[in-house]
């Protein structure tokens, strides 16, 4: 069985004031699962990927730019 997510999703670390902390965003993400007599196998790619955050409240957190980490796999 395969299930594919093109458009992706997005998920959101808020703290309790609330103020979003992180920004995780995945795209193309692709979910494979199969079984045979030998065991199950669950497979999950993901072709984009971007963290990111707009904190600057707490000296410890701030960036100075907003994306922390980005990837893509052509």
């Amino acid at each position: 069985m395969m299930i594919q997510m093109p458009g992706g999703i997005g998920i959101s670390l808020v703290n309790s004031s609330p103020e979003e902390i992180l920004y995780i965003s995945m795209r193309n993400i692709e979910f494979t699962y199969t079984s045979n007599p030998h065991g199950q196998t669950v497979e999950v790619n993901i072709m984009g990927i971007q963290v990111s955050t707009e904190r600057q409240t707490h000296i410890q957190y701030a960036c100075t730019t907003p994306v922390l980490l980005y990837g893509l796999m052509k």
